[in-house]
């Protein structure tokens, strides 16, 4: 089970570039466009988002009954903690020295016990939370150590999506899911769709 700790709170986009994209030079639309902006991040970003990976910086925490073999929502940034219920039935947590993570790039971060240590031994339960890892995924920019930020054509994407719902606002409900994407759209966020993490 995913559980987000601390939501992005750098956009993926600007007001003033998609107003560029919408050629709309004025400010009777801004609200409207706000919201629009927030439903496209929705529709793609995190846990409920289609491309099942982080857009901006956030924190997640997973609880599971074994430690992944790949981290959900890429690409990770950092492991900040791996608690476990151990044989005792204690939560404990697993000290980081004793474990690294190899980061995924385009895909979720693997985690590894270091030369000489195990995974941890844990309670024999079928408790679906006997690992709990918190850790912070999503892109960043291009002054950020990582030097990765959100992919143009999932930008494009967007963009692409907002100016259909505000070119058809009166259909369009904000903050309800969309149906169906239009075929562009899917064609340019197919390759950054992430295999759901079992």
């Amino acid at each position: 089970m995913l559980t987000l700790l601390d939501p992005p709170v750098e956009p993926v986009l600007t007001l003033q570039e998609v107003k560029d994209y919408l050629r709309v030079d004025h400010g009777d639309d801004d609200v409207l466009i706000l919201g629009l902006i927030e439903a496209a991040r929705q529709r793609f970003d995190g846990g409920d988002g289609i491309l099942g990976r982080c857009l901006r910086p956030q924190v997640w925490r997973l609880d599971c009954q074994v430690v992944p073999n790949r981290l959900p929502l890429p690409p990770t940034l950092e492991v900040q903690e791996i608690d476990y219920l151990d044989t005792d039935g204690t939560r404990t947590v697993w000290p980081s020295d004793q474990y690294r993570t190899i980061l995924g790039g385009r895909w979720g971060g693997i985690i590894v016990p270091l030369q000489g240590f195990d995974f941890p031994s844990v309670i024999a339960s079928d408790d679906p939370d006997i690992f709990r890892v918190t850790f912070r995924a999503g892109y960043q920019d291009l002054s950020s150590p990582a030097n990765e930020p959100v992919p143009e054509p999932i930008r494009i994407a967007m963009k692409m999506l907002i100016g259909d719902m505000f070119e058809n606002r009166i259909n369009t409900v904000v903050g309800a899911a969309v149906s169906e994407l239009p075929m562009a759209i899917s064609m340019l966020i197919e390759p950054y769709r992430s295999i759901p993490v079992a």
